[in-house]
């Protein structure tokens, strides 16, 4: 038998900046599971709810960053992506900020942080019709639009609240220098999680990715 405790309580050692970056690291891989190329009917209802509840909890600790129930929402969310990715995997956002995390001081929410738009913009061809349900929960007005102008506005979302969170938006911001990346991309390239992403890579489309990021 198993058993998981999700105590929300736990997160208020971490100031409101802090929490938030943690929820966009969630939502990078609840994002990554939803595209991936091993998503199923399961992963997807999770994840998709997921996402809602990360929408939310983001949007509200930015504007009522004291109330527990953002954190709440935020855990919940984190427990469906966790059951969701059993089934799916995350990509390449996931492969990088786990090898920047393990080779360099850097939290690696921070580094799901940046990565985050940048995912969204290399999927937009590959995974239109879920990015713009990805867009719709993020309060895009979206209905109008095709998957493709849809799929834009979810990056264009994300990039908006990472500006009113003054969350650090690139990859200079921590220290770390170009060359060192070259060696993360070709770390990253080689995990399995790599290989689940929608479009294929190669390393040398990781350390691209890598210095638009930069």
């Amino acid at each position: 038998t198993h058993s998981v405790v999700v105590d929300p309580n736990l997160t208020f050692s971490m100031s409101p900046k802090y929490a938030a970056a943690a929820m966009l690291d969630t939502f990078l891989a609840a994002v990554e599971g939803y595209i991936s190329n091993r998503a199923s009917f399961l992963s997807d209802t999770l994840l998709l709810e997921a996402i809602k509840h990360l929408a939310g909890a983001l949007e509200g600790i930015t504007e009522t960053p004291a109330d527990p129930k953002h954190r709440l929402r935020a855990s919940q969310a984190g427990l469906m992506t966790a059951l969701a990715l059993s089934a799916s995997s995350q990509g390449i956002g996931g492969a990088l900020a786990y090898t920047i995390n393990s080779m360099y001081t850097v939290p690696k929410s921070w580094i799901a942080t940046v990565l985050l738009p940048h995912v969204l913009d290399t999927t937009v061809l590959a995974r239109p019709d879920k990015l713009k349900r990805v867009a719709h929960a993020l309060g895009e007005e979206v209905r109008e639009l095709t998957p493709t102008e849809a799929a834009h506005q979810a990056s264009a979302a994300v990039r908006r609240m990472i500006g009113v969170l003054e969350l650090p938006g690139r990859l200079r911001e921590m220290d770390l220098a170009i060359d060192d990346l070259v060696e993360v991309s070709e770390l990253a390239a080689s995990l399995e999680m790599t290989a689940s992403s929608p479009v294929p890579h190669t390393e040398n489309d990781l350390y691209d990715l890598v210095k638009l990021a930069y």
